[in-house]
């Protein structure tokens, strides 16, 4: 059995599947965009339709808004092309996003 440290810890960002790394970056560029005042959609939707995700902007700003409005402090990220370790945040939304991508209503 792991222990709970093994289990919770925010990989890096090699360690992250080609999908995760996509919504990590989107994720990222998304929350850099909105705090510098720009609207993120053009270019999150430019590079998501070139890994042929459709409509990635608009579920990217969806789920950020919704995290954003219900985190319990400042939502922390890295710089959007830091290949330092995830954040604890980033860290929770991707798992969220897996969990979620497994179909499952059961929770973890």
């Amino acid at each position: 059995m792991q222990d709970i440290e093994t289990v919770f810890r925010a990989p890096t960002v090699p360690e992250l599947s080609s999908q995760q790394r996509l919504m990590l970056w989107g994720i990222r560029h998304w929350v850099r965009a909105t705090l510098s005042g720009v609207d993120p959609s053009q270019g999150l939707e430019a590079a998501f339709q070139r890994f042929g995700v459709q409509n990635g902007a608009a579920r990217i700003g969806l789920l950020m808004a919704a995290a954003v409005s219900v985190w319990p402090e400042p939502f922390r990220v890295a710089p959007p092309c830091c290949r330092q370790p995830v954040t604890t945040d980033e860290h929770t939304v991707l798992r969220v996003l897996a969990l979620a991508g497994r179909g499952s209503d059961r929770g973890p």
